[in-house]
């Protein structure tokens, strides 16, 4: 009987904490993984692998009168992460938006592996 990649892999392993906006981290054993969550300003953000060398996280936080977006795009070379781009934008209900503004990851986790 054949063992699957995933058996062989953790589920829902915690990789990194802290505050990450800009620059580079290393997130140990992400390499490992396809699919992520992380915790940007306690909004929790879906992450796929794209590629070899790309991973983009999206996320929407719904308030009282406004539904927020947050993304981020990760360029990574192996356990390395580069922030490309984060966005973290308000779209009230009569169509105005707020100014975009940098979202900070908090929480990084491995949720499915290759």
């Amino acid at each position: 009987m054949a063992t699957s990649k995933i058996a062989k892999q953790t589920l829902y392993k915690e990789l990194w904490s802290g505050t990450w906006s800009s620059g580079s981290i290393t997130v140990t054993d992400s390499d490992k993984y396809a699919v992520f969550l992380a915790i940007a300003d306690d909004t929790p953000l879906l992450g796929v692998r794209m590629s070899n060398t790309q991973i983009k996280f999206f996320g929407v936080v719904y308030g009282s009168s406004r539904q927020y977006i947050k993304t981020v795009a990760v360029a990574n070379n192996g356990n390395t992460w580069t922030n490309s781009g984060t966005s973290n934008m308000g779209h009230t209900a009569n169509g105005n938006h707020t100014a975009s503004a940098v979202a900070a990851i908090n929480k990084i986790i491995g949720i499915i592996p290759y």
